[in-house]
């Protein structure tokens, strides 16, 4: 079982990420203060840095944008009860991202 920092809640915000140069969208499954699991068929590998940009559903609000780093891939396998993607950890957001998130969450998202 993996050791989480905090309290997660379930949250599906809209996110475009960045990997290298490459542009992808996904979801969260659910979101902490300290990082979210990313839904996506073709999870990115674990120790890589994204360049995150989320969204509440609808496109309401200010995005908030971070880095964060991929700490778990899980790839989509046959008869499997896990979701395919990855958990992140936040390593680099500004302290009003950070409000805009918690925000966000607590507002149900």
């Amino acid at each position: 079982m993996p050791q989480r920092a905090g309290a997660r809640l379930r949250a599906a915000l809209e996110v475009t990420f960045y990997d290298g140069e490459e542009e992808r969208r996904a979801s969260t499954k659910d979101v902490s203060g300290e990082g979210l699991f990313l839904r996506c068929a073709a999870p990115p590998t674990a120790g890589r840095e994204l360049r995150l940009v989320l969204r509440a559903p609808g496109g309401v609000g200010r995005p908030v944008t971070a880095t964060a780093r991929v700490v778990r891939s899980v790839s989509a396998e046959r008869d499997s009860h896990l979701v395919p993607g990855a958990a992140l950890r936040l390593v680099e957001i500004s302290a009003h991202d950070r409000a805009a998130l918690a925000r966000l969450v607590a507002a149900g998202s």
